[in-house]
């Protein structure tokens, strides 16, 4: 405490500021879209990847994964993360610079232990997807608030109004 009052009236005394940023900037592909093909149609392409996004599931950043799918040869890359849409708009962008289809969807994770992948098709079928993940974070089965680190439940989801309604 007496070190701390003294470094705050010492004029004399200056701490060095740290030269570099504290957080590291974004990494994004450096190159022309222009100047390369789209790849293929490839016989397998990966659906279910999660990203940094999905804390403690997935370790790579959309930039490294879309990289990846190019090299293998890919023409899409399909993105899941757990109960999140964290990295579609990373994923987007990256691929359609490396000239790739992005497949947005998300992991839905239950808390009775059901998961799957949902891949809206339109963008009415996104904002339901959208709310779908809202609602199930901000609600548990008895009604209280969720931890944002919690799955969402069965609840939450929506029903069917009919055989023609589809997400």
């Amino acid at each position: 405490m007496q070190l701390d009052s003294r470094l705050r009236r010492d004029d004399a005394l200056k701490l060095p500021m740290p030269e570099a940023p504290l957080t590291p900037g974004k990494r994004t592909i450096e190159i022309d879209p222009d100047g390369i093909g789209a790849p293929l149609r490839a016989p397998f392409v990966e659906l279910g990847l999660v990203s940094c996004f999905s804390f403690l599931r997935g370790a790579s950043e959309p930039l490294d994964l879309v990289l990846t799918a190019r090299s293998l040869g890919y023409d899409a890359i399909g993105i899941a993360d757990a109960n999140s849409m964290a990295g579609v708009v990373r994923i987007h962008t990256e691929a359609k610079t490396l000239k790739l289809r992005p497949v947005i969807g998300t992991r839905i994770e239950t808390v009775e232990g059901l998961a799957f992948l949902a891949y809206p098709k339109n963008r009415t079928a996104y904002g339901c997807l959208c709310r779908l993940l809202s609602a199930g974070r901000m609600q548990t089965l008895d009604g209280g608030r969720l931890p944002p680190t919690q799955p969402l439940h069965r609840r939450s989801l929506p029903h069917r109004q009919g055989p023609h309604q589809r997400l």
